[in-house]
This record gives C-alpha cells, structure tokens and sequence, in this order.
C-alpha cells in the first residue's frame, strides 16, 4: 500500500518537473527571439538618418529700388540631429539661394 502512494508522489513531481520545463524552455525561446530582434536592428541593420534644423532664418527683404530682386541679410543656425544608429560628422555645410528666372516656372 505504501509503495503505491510513493509511486503516485513519484508521478505526480514527475508532471511539475515537466511542467517546469516546458514553461522554462518557452521562456528562453521568447528571449532567444528578443535577442535577435535586437541585434539585428541595433547592430545589423545600418540606419543612416542625419536632419537638420534652421533655428535662426536671415531675413529675405524684396529690394526697394530694383522689384525684381531680394535681399538677404542676418545669420543662418542650424542644428544637427542623428537619429540612426550609426556614427554621423558634419564637416561643413553650405547654403545656396538663387533667384529663379520667369521662365523656370518655380512658385
């Protein structure tokens, strides 16, 4: 009779350990696959993504003596933003403004 009960005790921690396993198994699963995820877009994945932002715009006059023409006077501030995840150096940067003919149709 009491060889019963110990087999019964036997298969009844037999199903907690299986249990216990198959609950830490799936466990690392879903950490194996978070892993990957995050390496591939932290490390693999290569994300160029550099914008710039005009904090400080010069002042753009129409000239009064010749209406065909405009002034620009005042400084220009821009900040530099890198949101990928890769390394970016703005060594320099220039502006260009040109006055479109009639022609060019630009609105």
């Amino acid at each position: 009779m009491m060889s019963e009960e110990i087999k019964q005790k036997h298969k009844q921690r037999d199903w907690i350990a299986i249990s216990v396993a198959v609950i830490s198994f799936a466990i690392s699963i879903v950490s194996f696959a978070f892993s990957a995820i995050s390496t591939y877009y932290g490390i693999i994945l290569q994300k160029d993504d550099l914008r710039v932002v005009f904090n400080l715009a010069p002042i753009v006059l129409l000239d009064s003596a010749n209406k065909q023409e405009f002034l620009v006077s005042g400084g220009l501030g821009a900040v530099f933003i890198n949101s990928g995840n890769r390394a970016a150096a703005v060594i320099s940067a220039r502006l260009f403004v040109r006055q479109g003919a009639p022609s060019d149709n630009i609105y």
